[in-house]
């Protein structure tokens, strides 16, 4: 029981760690199809937001571009620019 519980900490752990590497690797993060795990990743996205960008998507469908997310509460203009660069509405590239 022990090894399986180590074992959970370092899986999570190196999801911390391969998140930012995957970013700057160029792979952006799919605000259509993230979870709230992924999207607390972002700079400047706690749980809260995090469920806010989930509940915008199910009233409101898919976003059609990145800038779309300004609309979910608690994302403004000073946000938007920490985490442009890290995010998409479609396939990574």
């Amino acid at each position: 029981m022990r090894k399986t519980k180590q074992i959970f900490v370092i899986v999570v752990a190196l999801g911390f760690i391969l998140f930012p590497i995957s970013v700057i690797a160029g792979q952006k993060l799919n605000i259509n199809t993230a979870t709230i795990e992924q999207l607390q990743n972002l700079p400047g996205v706690g749980s809260h937001i995090a469920q806010e960008i989930i509940n915008y998507r199910h009233e409101h469908g898919p976003f059609q571009k990145v800038e779309h997310i300004t609309q979910v509460k608690g994302i403004g203009e000073k946000k938007f620019e920490k985490i442009k660069d890290l995010i998409t509405v479609g396939e990574a590239k």
